[in-house]
């Protein structure tokens, strides 16, 4: 009696390996359903190429499901994100929110890698990710995976502070058609469509359209900013062209107007249009796993006057990777990317003409199963990185200065898994990320700086996962510090008597922070779920940029990050019913304001106090295709300060969705 739990585990996990193998070794589409089942828990191809439960990735990983993002009553993926342990979401107006992992969060928040199936979302301009403008339906997603640390060497350029990687329902093996119509306060009408048609089994294609319609935040100014709206439409396509082989299309188009940050602190109206088209092709062949991947996106910013700016950003890339299994035990991938990012604005503009940078990277990575209960990845990249620039210059440099500035960029990720029994999971992962300045920053005019180094995030992580049986749960912990050096500073924040407008964006220091995580999250038979968590962190700046009152720095990550959060939840489902909660305590911090979108200079230091969030969902199956729900966020609170932005308001929301 006492050997047949181990016995068990010992089958499945002599299971497990065969069907990943498998899958490994054919590739392309992976039945992430069919995999879910078998492991009884999500799967993830992301860090290493292959298929891997989330226990065993050599990162640290939470991943939210389609699941959990239907019953969380989120219209928006940066609500969907708020209650993942060690994730700071701030908004400061309806469609206008900066996403943090492990602290370091700031507005227009440069340090976090977002990408939908492997496309970069993020944009080089200001290197921020502007939400509404990401073309993607939260029914057509299938989970979204939350990386945390520094892994460029595994997920590519920019992944500073972690990964927010967006997977959606494969238009070859999965079928999604789903209607979807909302309404609630702040005048909000919404609507969303996804359709799926095959041909036979070797062509698939998904379409999805959707958008809204709502009224602003209250604003205390005389003349308050026009209501947010944004529509995107979306197609991506695959054929099996051959046994074995893979070609995929995609497009995608999305238009918003919303009230948003810019670096300087300031809140503009803002006309956003992105487009991008993209093309892959993945073929199992007697040398490896080959797949190549090339995508162009690009961002069209228009700022009314009286702040009037008008740019436009281009994005392309090519990437090639082939994954080889050189045993049964030890894969490597090897990789190959070429990037080339622009941003153009009028010769009058910000820019006063285009800067760009091309890069060249190589990536290597290794996995070494050294016993089933053992294993090592090791992965490394090197970016080469040229910057370009035409037009015209106020900031004391030539445009020589810009076309002779180039780079070397080394990062890596080496993690170490060890289940330590059938239920205890370790994880050691020490790693090296880079924060490569935006575009902006290097290009402005009147005090870009040509000469900035890229931000060098350095984490060295211990974790533990404990699976409960009796409680269907698991607890993670994980004990983390993080290093940053020749810290980026902000568009006015270095004096400098040279440069014309006085100021200098310049390398200004080192940070560093120490943390710790501790969450359970597990379900009952009989349909109860829970979720809670703590989260610690704790970060000294050792900047060397004197404070000066009033402040012209937003760089604060010492008193700019809440060192305190606590997440918890649950949710019990009966006969048609769903009911969930969720609520979020998050500590007091520190952000800056500007005084307006002209000049902002001096900032208006705003203290964020403490506060609770709490959301809840009802929903109601009325027939196996047509579901009746209301959600409310915030509904402890009519209205909350959670940036210096504008307060947040309480927002109650009646859907009704059908799948066809």
């Amino acid at each position: 009696m006492t050997r047949s739990p181990r016995l068990r585990t010992s089958l499945l996990a002599g299971a497990s390996i065969v069907v990943l193998s498998a899958v490994a070794a054919r590739a392309q589409s992976v039945d992430y359903g069919a995999l879910e089942q078998v492991f009884g828990e999500p799967v993830t191809t992301s860090a290493t190429g292959s298929p891997q439960k989330v226990s065993e990735a050599p990162v640290t990983m939470e991943i939210i499901t389609q699941d959990d993002i239907r019953r969380s009553g989120a219209d928006n993926i940066p609500d969907v994100l708020q209650f993942v342990l060690g994730i700071d979401v701030r908004r400061s107006a309806f469609g206008s929110a900066d996403v943090g992992i492990r602290g370091y969060n700031q507005n227009t928040n440069p340090r976090v890698l977002v990408l939908v199936d492997g496309r970069q979302i993020y944009a080089d301009e200001y290197n921020a990710v502007v939400w509404p403008t990401i073309p993607v339906e939260l029914s057509e997603i299938r989970q979204i995976e939350v990386v945390k640390g520094p892994n460029s060497a595994l997920f590519g350029f920019n992944a500073a502070s972690g990964v927010i990687n967006i997977i959606t329902y494969d238009p070859l093996t999965d079928s999604v058609n789903r209607l979807s119509a909302q309404t609630g306060t702040q005048n909000l009408a919404e609507g969303s469509a996804v359709t799926t048609v095959h041909a036979y089994d070797s062509a698939g294609l998904r379409v999805s359209a959707g958008g809204f319609l709502a009224h602003e935040f209250d604003h205390p100014a005389t003349e308050s900013p026009p209501n947010p709206e944004s529509g995107q439409v979306s197609a991506d396509g695959k054929v099996r062209v051959a046994p074995g082989v893979e070609f995929g299309l995609s497009a995608s188009k999305a238009d918003s107007q919303i009230f948003n940050e810019v670096p300087t602190s300031a809140l503009t109206d803002q006309s956003l249009r992105t487009n991008s088209v993209g093309a892959r092709l993945s073929a199992d062949t007697r040398y490896g796993l080959l797949n190549l991947d090339v995508y162009r996106n690009e961002l069209d910013l228009t700022v009314p006057p009286p702040a009037a700016a008008e740019t436009a950003s281009y994005l392309y890339v090519v990437q090639a990777n082939d994954l080889v299994k050189l045993s049964a035990d030890q894969t490597v991938r090897v990789g190959f990317e070429y990037r080339n990012a622009s941003l153009d604005t009028p010769t009058s503009g910000y820019i006063g003409g285009t800067v760009g940078y091309n890069v060249i990277a190589g990536s290597l990575m290794w996995n070494w199963a050294i016993s089933p209960s053992l294993s090592l990845t090791n992965a490394i990249r090197l970016d080469d990185v040229s910057l370009y620039k035409t037009g015209i210059q106020f900031n004391g440099f030539t445009l020589a200065d810009y076309d002779n500035r180039s780079y070397l960029a080394e990062s890596f990720n080496s993690g170490l898994v060890y289940k330590l029994t059938d239920i205890d999971t370790l994880r050691l992962i020490a790693s090296r990320g880079l924060q490569t300045p935006s575009l902006f920053y290097l290009g402005f005019v009147y005090n870009g700086n040509p000469d900035l180094n890229p931000t060098i995030v350095g984490n060295y992580e211990l974790g533990y996962d404990r699976e409960i049986a009796a409680l269907l749960s698991t607890i993670r912990m994980s004990l983390f510090y993080q290093t940053e050096d020749d810290v980026i500073g902000s568009l006015y924040g270095e004096p400098d008597p040279m440069v014309r407008s006085g100021f200098l964006v310049n390398n200004i220091g080192s940070s560093h922070e120490v943390g710790i995580e501790i969450g359970i999250k597990g379900h009952s038979p009989s349909g109860f779920r829970w979720d809670a968590g703590y989260a610690f962190t704790s970060v000294t700046d050792n900047l060397t940029l004197a404070p000066t009152q009033p402040p012209t720095s937003n760089i604060d990550f010492q008193h700019g990050t809440p060192e305190h959060m606590l997440k918890f939840g649950g949710g019990y489902s009966v006969g048609k019913w769903e009911f969930d909660a969720a609520g979020r305590w998050q500590s007091s911090w520190v952000d800056y304001r500007a005084q307006s979108d002209i000049l902002p200079l001096p900032l208006a230091l705003v203290r964020v106090p403490d506060y609770v969030s709490l959301n809840a969902r009802v929903g109601y199956k009325v027939t196996e295709q047509l579901t009746f729900s209301v959600s409310a966020a915030q509904f402890n609170q009519s209205s909350l300060v959670t940036s210096a932005g504008l307060p947040t308001e309480r927002r109650v929301m009646v859907k009704i969705s059908e799948q066809f």
